[in-house]
């Protein structure tokens, strides 16, 4: 059997699988960021009677996150939080936190993850569409 007949069958495969794939992942890396995600603080939880009294112990111009856990840093993008997880605060209505217990296991999916993924998917999907291009094409049989 011919080699080059088969690789002229492989060949619109390999590009629509390289290309289309790749082009999928970033489509699907965007609507999942951009449609289902949120901008979060997200904050290890305090008790409900610690929340209490922070709230009783909150000056105008202290950090408003604090009143209800320890932040773990910034702004964050997750993808579909936890509605029961969700705080907005009645002292800044402008935040959204996001309790979540990493003792539990509770790890919200981040952008930033996505990214990672589709940054890591993308070139090699791209790479076997550029391959599928210089692959040979069908050639028509003889009689």
């Amino acid at each position: 059997m011919a080699i080059r007949p088969l690789l002229g069958r492989i060949r619109p495969a390999a590009i629509a699988l390289g290309f289309g794939g790749g082009l999928l992942l970033i489509a699907g890396a965007s609507i999942m960021v951009w449609g289902l995600g949120e901008d979060v603080i997200l904050l290890t939880p305090h008790d409900p009677s610690s929340v209490e009294i922070n709230k009783t112990l909150h000056l105008p111009g202290d950090p408003v996150a604090e009143i209800y856990g320890n932040t773990q840093g910034q702004v964050v993008r997750v993808i579909r939080p936890n509605p029961e997880s969700l705080i907005r605060p009645i002292e800044d209505p402008s935040l959204l936190l996001l309790a979540v217990d990493k003792q539990k296991g509770e790890n919200p999916l981040q952008a930033k993850t996505v990214w990672f993924f589709t940054k890591l998917a993308a070139p090699p999907l791209f790479l076997l569409g550029l391959v599928g291009l210089f692959l040979p094409g069908r050639t028509a049989r003889r009689r």
